[in-house]
């Protein structure tokens, strides 16, 4: 099983210290972004056979529930921080000071790993935006009930870490994907992770078909993968096509693995069907 791969150590040890540091909160906090793939490779389910390994990132993200109640009168801020890590408040995507960042005791700068955290948008409770807890400050996300519930989750149990809430693959994804209209070039990454985790659990793709119908039932889950699964009609319709060729060159270029356009055609349009299979009325 490739363990560290593209994560740095300072990376893992981070990942490690806060998870032990969350104390009451482990449950609330679901994490996502480029560091979810490490974990998944610890589930049971878990295909430690397939070409493709996760690519790597620097940085931890989590997602967490807004408002987030103050648990035993401590807030998650001060829990990490009794944990041994230090904050800082950084620029956000807007410019401004609106981001809290954690990192590993005398490891702070420019290039050292940190986590940080997302919210859903707050819709018309505006003075929550951006605000789970008086001192945590976190970026508000699109599309984050696929990230946290009714999407349920996992716990991971990870060596030498410890228990790792993570989101159902489902709902990890699906959120990828359902980004693809907002992030510009990014969408080959973002998919590069996607394909990468759907092939990681072709062993459950049946139970994992059994999530995306619940979710289909439910408002406004239903719409957002009603797009999801337009955009990988369209991006995956050919062994050639748009898809396959972007996946196949960024993993050729960002992980230096060699695997074919048509193999990524052939795994996404088989996990489309079972999807399709389980929708039918």
């Amino acid at each position: 099983m490739n363990t560290h791969g593209g994560f740095p150590p300072a990376l893992i040890e981070l990942l490690r210290q806060a998870v032990s540091a969350m104390g009451p909160y482990q449950k609330q906090l679901v994490l996502v972004g480029g560091l979810a793939p490490f974990v998944y490779q610890y589930h049971a389910a878990a295909d430690s056979g397939i070409p493709l390994p996760p690519f790597g990132t620097k940085d931890a993200d989590m997602v967490v529930p807004l408002p987030l109640p103050i648990i035993a009168g401590d807030t998650l801020h001060r829990c990490l921080l009794n944990g041994g890590l230090v904050s800082d408040v950084g620029r956000g995507t807007d410019g401004k000071d609106s981001i809290t960042r954690f990192f590993l005791s005398g490891e702070r700068g420019r290039n050292a790993p940190y986590l940080e955290f997302l919210v859903r948008d707050p819709g018309r409770h505006r003075e929550q935006e951006g605000k789970p807890q008086p001192d945590l400050l976190a970026h508000t996300g699109d599309f984050m009930e696929l990230l946290l519930a009714p999407t349920p989750a996992w716990e991971v149990q990870v060596p030498q870490i410890g228990t790792v809430h993570v989101p159902h693959p489902i709902g990890y994804i699906a959120q990828k994907t359902r980004m693809y209209d907002m992030v510009g070039p990014r969408w080959a990454k973002d998919q590069g992770d996607v394909v990468q985790v759907i092939w990681t659990f072709h062993p459950i793709w049946t139970q994992m078909a059994a999530v995306w119908h619940d979710l289909m039932l439910r408002k406004p889950q239903s719409s957002w993968l009603d797009r999801v699964m337009k955009i990988w009609l369209r991006l995956y319709a050919q062994p050639d096509g748009e898809g396959p060729v972007a996946v196949a060159e960024i993993y050729r270029t960002r992980a230096t693995m060699n695997v074919s356009p048509a193999a990524i055609h052939h795994v996404m349009q088989d996990f489309i069907k079972v999807l399709q299979v389980a929708s039918r009325p």
